[in-house]
């Protein structure tokens, strides 16, 4: 049997038209991929619709607490170090060095607790977040051991360093590891005081 000339017609005609159906879709599909990165990238150029929590105390936009904190820590932990070297030769010089060290930390841990107070006070997303009571009450917590600690050695007795003043230095650094986390909670997860400000390209 012959096909009928129409119907070969009707076939030759429909083979270019899907293709050039197809050739359009792909065409589409290309240029809306296209359109979606570009989308993106506005997106993540611009500022969010959701803020970061923001820091109060700044300076051009870099928070001030983050720059306080290596030095109370510094301090805190050269004191345990200290009174582990004075517990080894029972040398006092190393007692008249952790006495100065402890000074020198609550001078900057009173600077930071200021700062990071304003932070506190001033962000209601901050006071919201759980990790921030506890960053803020372990280091009050801190701030109070490490200065009965300071207390004790005023009057020069070894006795205030070994054993009372050795176990509030550990314990102090104890705490330091414990606030330092939570203060990784509130940069990290919570982005506070990160820029809002994103570029991917």
């Amino acid at each position: 049997m012959f096909a009928h000339p129409l119907r070969k017609l009707e076939r030759a005609n429909c083979a270019p038209t899907a293709h050039r159906t197809a050739e359009v879709t792909a065409s589409l599909s290309f240029g809306t991929a296209l359109a979606t990165d570009a989308q993106e990238d506005i997106i993540m150029s611009t500022p969010s619709a959701v803020q970061n929590p923001r820091s109060t105390a700044s300076i051009a936009g870099h928070p001030i607490h983050p720059m306080l904190i290596p030095f109370p820590v510094a301090f805190f932990v050269g004191t345990l170090a200290t009174d582990l070297a004075f517990l080894r030769n029972n040398n006092e010089f190393w007692a008249s060095a952790g006495l100065w060290l402890l000074g020198a930390g609550l001078v900057m841990a009173a600077l930071a607790a200021v700062v990071g107070l304003i932070d506190f006070i001033g962000e209601s997303r901050i006071r919201a977040l759980p990790a921030a009571w506890q960053h803020m009450i372990g280091n009050v917590v801190l701030v109070l051991i490490e200065l009965f600690n300071f207390y004790r050695r005023l009057g020069g007795d070894s006795s205030a360093i070994v054993p009372t003043g050795l176990a509030l230095s550990l314990i102090a650094t104890l705490l330091l590891l414990f606030n330092g986390w939570m203060g990784w909670q509130m940069v990290y997860r919570h982005r506070v005081g990160i820029s809002d400000q994103t570029t991917v390209r």
